[in-house]
């Protein structure tokens, strides 16, 4: 901010208003917040440019996740632990209805996308679910067995859901050495058009085989493809930390 010709002074004077550190008494004001929460609280009592209020929130309010000492914080509380193998080997379904994957398990791959690729083949598709929900889409999680390769299906929001979705999305969970094969794309491509959906998407840990991206081209086929490094991009908007998430 400095180097831009912006006193970063009065995001610092907010901080310590929202948090109380301008008292020095501990307990006192907010500890725990979103960088979202921090942004728009910070934003209410100065006048700085919302973009450097954002990247400061953001730092702020991961620095204050992962340290016990900001702000006369001497203990943690480890209720909120979630084992990560309920991640990685078996569904996990969230008590809130409606949402379709925990933030914890959210956050982790956030900061491990290395990851992606490991977890529950199910969780793949509660992961790409809960994207296309907090992109204040109307989603429909299919049964996940026995679903004729359609695993989301997702209209615009305030539709009822009936009729022909406005996308059908394919999950492949692969390891990041396997492809999506073309005849997996074909395949897809059939699907999209029998339902009469507008578009299609295969969202993939791994990556699309080049002829299937060709011959969609090729063809003129409605369908997209997100490969792991968009997958990624999506856990990181999902991080609870992040301005772009919803949550």
């Amino acid at each position: 901010m400095e180097k831009d010709g912006v006193d970063p002074a009065p995001l610092l004077e907010s901080l310590n208003k929202i948090t109380g550190a301008d008292k020095k008494i501990a307990g006192i004001g907010k500890v725990h917040f979103t960088a979202s929460e921090l942004a728009d609280d910070i934003a209410a009592l100065c006048t700085i440019d919302r973009g450097f209020i954002d990247r400061f929130a953001s730092v702020i309010a991961q620095t204050l996740d992962r340290s016990v000492q900001w702000f006369q914080i001497t203990e943690i509380d480890t209720a909120w632990a979630i084992p990560l193998d309920h991640l990685f080997q078996a569904e996990n379904i969230p008590a809130d209805p409606e949402t379709y994957l925990d933030q914890r398990y959210l956050d982790y791959l956030a900061q491990n996308s290395v990851d992606l690729h490991r977890i529950y083949w199910r969780n793949f598709e509660r992961l790409t679910a809960e994207f296309f929900n907090r992109k204040g889409f109307e989603v429909e999680l299919g049964p996940g067995r026995d679903d004729g390769g359609v695993d989301v299906r997702v209209w615009n929001k305030g539709t009822k859901i009936t009729g022909p979705p406005l996308l059908l999305i394919q999950c492949k969970r692969y390891k990041t050495t396997n492809e999506v094969e073309i005849e997996s794309v074909k395949a897809f491509w059939t699907d999209v058009h029998y339902e009469g959906a507008h578009r299609g998407l295969v969202a993939t840990t791994s990556r699309i085989a080049p002829g299937g991206i060709a011959t969609s081209v090729g063809r003129r086929w409605p369908l997209g493809f997100a490969e792991n490094e968009q997958v990624s991009h999506w856990a990181k908007q999902m991080w609870r930390h992040s301005v772009m998430s919803k949550r």
